[in-house]
């Protein structure tokens, strides 16, 4: 005999008395926190490609559109992104560094050897600094000061000058400066 299905996606739902469990909500109710986490790592994702696209804030808007166009990034995201990139755009320690720009790069790799590739998300060159900025779009780590500490030392080697590392929580709009 047939069983109802339900109309919520997160159960099991089968379709005949012979494929029932006593316990289906229990046992395969997919974690709502999976999704959760997921989804968290898709925006994060879009995000970081956005970002990778936009220097400048009048970019937001065309860009994002070309890549939701071109199906980099879904279209679900979109505001949510607009926002999140135009909060960035009015963060004003992230402004002052771009009024002195003289150059910034998206995503550059940095060549450690034959198997290890370093990318930081922005570095932004004046005359006087240089800044690496690392996207979170998650909740602040400890790892995550390690992983711009070592972009840090890996531009110190590399004599550019006065590297500083920024960690900038979208969620926030925190703008954490991590001096040499």
């Amino acid at each position: 005999e047939a069983i109802i299905k339900k109309s919520n996606e997160n159960f099991f739902n089968p379709t005949y008395q012979s494929e029932s469990l006593w316990f289906p909500d229990i046992a395969l109710n997919k974690s709502e926190r999976e999704n959760s986490v997921k989804n968290e790592k898709r925006f994060g994702n879009a995000f970081h490609l956005l970002m990778s696209k936009v220097n400048k804030k009048s970019q937001i808007d065309l860009q994002l559109n070309k890549l939701i166009e071109t199906g980099k990034i879904e279209y679900s995201f979109k505001k949510e992104l607009k926002e999140a990139a135009n909060k960035l755009f009015t963060n004003k320690q992230y402004l002052n560094i771009l009024l002195k720009a003289h150059k910034i790069t998206n995503e550059p790799n940095i060549i450690i050897d034959s198997t290890t590739i370093k990318r930081p998300d922005k570095i932004i060159f004046n005359k006087e600094k240089t800044y690496i900025l690392e996207f979170k779009t998650g909740k602040q780590e400890t790892s995550h000061h390690g992983q711009i500490n070592e972009y840090i030392s890996l531009l110190q080697q590399m004599n550019y000058p006065d590297v500083n590392g920024i960690l900038y929580y979208t969620s926030s709009n925190l703008f954490i400066e991590i001096p040499t």
